[in-house]
């Protein structure tokens, strides 16, 4: 008579495949780099129009092109008289009068709003406002003191479209400042295309005198 193999009864629970079990672990892993992943570029993208880039000075640009500048000088004009430079790195009475700008933020803080819009982009084919982001920061950054209380502003709009817009009606080249009264209204339009000579230039000191009539 044959003999019978008596077995004992399975009391453990089977366990799932070993490749299951991998499978499973490499799915809950990646899972959590893709979670990792969503919250970190959930917190990047463009700058926002209060930041921007910076440098060790604490000097801050804006790009913005002209449609977001226009806005950015509308939203800084309440209750106060705004006074906008449009500059460029390549023109050199502009760089010469800009500390005045600076000076003009520091003595008015409460009652003027400074806004400086660098037109250092020209656009063309290939080309990014990013591109000559740098020399207009290092030369912010090297003017003492840095013009921290001016919103810089460099122009994602080529300079001659900025130019050339009608509204607002700037003239053929920088420098070139524009002040407004505390209503929005321009109350004049500083610019050196009509000047006969270089003696005939505006400065800041023209600007200040102007900025105190309205204060």
């Amino acid at each position: 008579m044959p003999r019978r193999i008596l077995r004992r009864p399975d009391t453990v629970r089977s366990r799932p495949p070993v490749r299951a079990r991998s499978r499973s672990f490499a799915t809950a892993r990646w899972s959590v780099f893709l979670a990792v992943g969503i919250a970190t570029l959930s917190g990047c993208g463009p700058a926002s129009e209060s930041g921007g880039p910076s440098d060790e000075s604490g000097v801050k640009l804006e790009i913005l092109d002209l449609a977001a500048t226009k806005e950015r000088i509308a939203s800084l004009g309440e209750n106060k008289i705004v006074v906008v430079d449009y500059w460029s790195t390549s023109c050199e009475p502009c760089m010469a009068e800009f500390p005045g700008l600076v000076a003009l933020a520091e003595k008015h803080p409460d009652d003027v709003a400074c806004i400086s819009v660098s037109l250092d982009f020209e656009g063309g084919r290939n080309k990014k406002p990013q591109d000559v982001e740098p020399k207009v920061l290092k030369f912010l950054s090297s003017l003492q003191p840095p013009p921290k209380r001016v919103v810089n502003i460099l122009s994602g709009t080529p300079s001659d479209e900025l130019l050339s817009d009608a509204e607002l009606n700037l003239g053929g080249s920088p420098p070139v400042v524009v002040v407004y009264r505390r209503d929005g209204t321009v109350a004049k339009t500083f610019e050196n295309g009509s000047a006969e000579s270089e003696d005939d230039y505006f400065t800041y000191a023209d600007v200040e005198k102007l900025v105190a009539e309205l204060l």
